[in-house]
Order: C-alpha cells, then sequence, then structure tokens
C-alpha cells in the first residue's frame, strides 16, 4: 500500500505534508469502506439463503 500512495504522491506532485494527509485520509475511508462492503456481500448472501425453497 505505501507503493501505490508514494506513486500517487510523485504523480500528483506532493509536498510531504500532503503526503501524509493522503496516507491518513486513506487509512481512514479504507476500514469503515470495506465494512460496507462486507455487510453488503453477507447480506446479498443471507438473502439468497432465504430465498432458497426448503427441499
Amino acid at each position: 500500500m505505501d507503493r501505490i500512495y508514494h506513486l500517487l504522491a510523485e504523480h500528483w506532485h506532493l509536498s510531504q505534508a500532503q503526503y501524509y494527509h493522503l496516507h491518513l485520509l486513506s487509512s481512514v475511508l479504507l476500514g469503515p469502506s470495506l465494512g460496507v462492503l462486507l455487510l453488503l456481500l453477507f447480506w446479498r448472501a443471507r438473502q439468497k439463503i432465504a430465498v432458497r425453497p426448503a427441499v
């Protein structure tokens, strides 16, 4: 992940302070985003199981 931050910082010509903010912002947003994605995936899986008819 650090390599991606470094490549983005080079591409966008970010200063050290901006690089730090990029790292902090992505770290803060990555956790909740993955949590919501997992909740949606598990919610869909539960719906598919509930819809399946009992044999």
